[in-house]
């Protein structure tokens, strides 16, 4: 005889509404000022405190985590030395990291 033919998976049913979307949009629409001011630019001290009060409403899931950047010792910059020459890169040390950051706010000086 032949070999019986395995059954076909039930078909999968389209997934149930997420219950609290509506929520996280309610939340959202009360978080968001309707008057478009942004109250923190005038305090810079109290962005920390907006950011926590946002990830509170929206991080319904508890993703969101602590995280400290430690840059390397050792950069690589991406540069061209003219509007129509091909980008480079080089690798900028310490010393190199501290003139360009010194040249960077030579600038915002001038500006």
């Amino acid at each position: 005889g032949s070999a019986p033919v395995p059954a076909l998976p039930a078909p999968r049913s389209a997934p149930a509404p997420n219950p609290g979307a509506a929520d996280l949009s309610r939340h959202f629409e009360e978080a968001v000022p309707q008057d478009n001011t942004n109250d923190w630019i005038d305090d810079p001290t109290m962005f920390p405190k907006l950011l926590d009060s946002r990830s509170a409403t929206f991080d319904v899931d508890s993703s969101l985590r602590p995280t400290i950047i430690k840059p390397g010792n050792t950069w690589e910059k991406l540069e061209k030395k003219g509007l129509l020459a091909p980008p480079q890169t080089r690798r900028l040390y310490q010393i190199e990291q501290q003139d360009e950051k010194r040249r960077a706010f030579d600038l915002l000086d001038a500006l």
